[in-house]
């Protein structure tokens, strides 16, 4: 990350992983978080290590910034923003359909 940006948004509240390799890989999130202590992230490696494919908070007490680990379903995400669409699409050709037979 870059310091200068966290400066600029005043400092840092969370980190979140999430997705296959976030949810999944202790080893990565450690190796993320590594040099991250004068940002105010503190992981706690036994928290980190017991945390896989869960929702679970892995940094220390104390640590001024939370580190997450938050699971996602992308299939659910995008199953929903089709099915949206559609009923707009849908909502949209009821709608015109009405308005023809008004016309005729």
């Amino acid at each position: 990350m870059d310091r200068f940006v966290l400066f600029g948004l005043n400092g840092m509240d969370a980190l979140v992983f999430t997705a296959g390799i976030g949810e999944n890989r202790p080893a990565f999130r450690e190796a993320v978080c590594a040099n991250l202590d004068q940002l105010g992230i503190v992981l706690d490696a036994a928290k980190n290590s017991a945390a896989k494919a869960q929702e679970a908070v892995i940094s220390t007490p104390d640590s001024p910034a939370k580190v997450l680990v938050i699971a996602t379903n992308e299939e659910l995400v995008v199953a929903r923003e089709v099915k949206r669409f559609l009923e707009k699409t849908r909502t949209k050709q009821s709608v015109s359909k009405d308005q023809l037979l008004t016309i005729n």
